[in-house]
């Protein structure tokens, strides 16, 4: 008789396996993921033991073959308080593949009754699909007409590697590296006395009112960033600390802004920035820090999705190019709170789970 097999949610005793299984599909360590695991859960102040860290399916035998995380988050959700989760490291075991177990996997997370919001990636076009399939809706963000790239230091690795004349293009030669040099002489103009600089934690003067910053003034729905959730989300483990850069902005000593980069490979992207009144001249004094931190670190670019008028306007035109702009990944999302007004959502390219993991 075949035994029908059920996605049923993770219990700590999986927590071992499911690491395992996740190296076979992601690469990496054991070790890796359960820190994530442990950060995604027991440090994260949203979570607590009533909620499912994610879902398994296993096969007879008792072995995983799928799996999907679980993340909660706040969120304000057309101006009110609600639950956010985000679903990451979805997979099936290459063996299992075209028995619809993703789909059995997608349907638990999604059949969260508690949930005011469940938010997916196009981390990949078929988990893109996969989400779509289930009903969720896109949330469409044209990320590659808003990227850009903001210049900086380390010049010389613009035609250092092949990768990087693939990357920029055949016309970055000469002329480029006189346009870098014009961005590294640059500086924000501004019309107080503001300091940025990087910080390892967010019990800075002023924390208290960070949860008020935003990109956007009139966003009705928002992930909620106050001190606990960041420095949970920056500075939770190991990885995102050995991963993550954080900037603080200051006026008089108090916090007035911030905004947080994740390395991939040999590039920084942008993953939020919020600030007092929406400033686009503070979000220029954090982003001119970050770019700084990235020639100390050998980096020509930071990625940057202009996904606010603030941060477009934070950004003078002689400082950034289009060249080799990078698809982001989108979003869907399925609202248990009724239709949300999409062009009131601030939504981040570090939204999802890609500001954890």
């Amino acid at each position: 008789m075949v035994v029908e097999m059920a996605a049923v949610p993770v219990v700590d005793a999986d927590l071992g396996d499911i690491a395992k299984f996740l190296t076979l599909s992601f690469g990496g360590s054991e070790l890796h993921y359960r820190q994530l695991f442990s950060y995604w859960w027991e440090s994260n102040s949203s979570w607590h033991g009533g909620l499912p860290k994610g879902w398994v399916i296993k096969s007879q035998d008792n072995d995983i073959i799928a799996f999907t995380a679980n993340i909660p988050f706040a969120y304000v959700i057309n101006g009110q308080a609600g639950k956010c989760f985000v679903t990451g490291y979805t997979c099936v075991d290459e063996n299992w593949r075209g028995h619809k177990l993703s789909k059995k996997i997608g349907s638990a997370f999604l059949g969260q009754d508690d949930a005011d919001l469940l938010i997916g990636t196009d981390s990949t076009p078929t988990a893109y699909q996969l989400w779509l399939g289930l009903g969720m809706r896109p949330l469409k963000r044209n990320w590659r007409e808003k990227s850009c790239k903001v210049l900086g230091g380390a010049d010389h690795l613009l035609d250092a590697r092949r990768s990087y004349s693939r990357l920029l293009g055949p016309t970055l030669g000469g002329p480029g590296r006189a346009v870098v040099a014009l961005a590294k002489m640059s500086s924000p103009a501004l019309s107080r006395a503001l300091t940025a600089r990087e910080i390892l934690s967010f019990e800075v003067p002023g924390s208290e009112r960070i949860e008020t910053f935003r990109a956007e003034r009139s966003s009705t729905t928002y992930a909620v960033r106050d001190r606990e959730t960041l420095d949970w989300m920056y500075f939770g483990c190991d990885y995102v600390r050995e991963n993550r850069a954080v900037f603080a902005a200051f006026d008089g000593g108090s916090i007035i802004g911030y905004l947080a980069v994740k390395r991939i490979m040999n590039s920084f992207y942008l993953l939020e920035c919020r600030c007092e009144n929406s400033d686009p001249e503070i979000a220029r004094v954090l982003i001119w820090a970050a770019r700084d931190h990235a020639e100390s670190r050998g980096i020509s670019f930071i990625n940057v999705w202009r996904y606010a008028p603030m941060i477009a306007g934070a950004i003078p035109r002689i400082c950034a190019t289009t060249y080799g702009s990078i698809h982001m990944m989108t979003y869907c999302y399925r609202s248990n709170r009724g239709p949300i007004d999409e062009d009131k959502w601030e939504s981040t390219p570090g939204d999802g789970d890609l500001s954890v993991s």
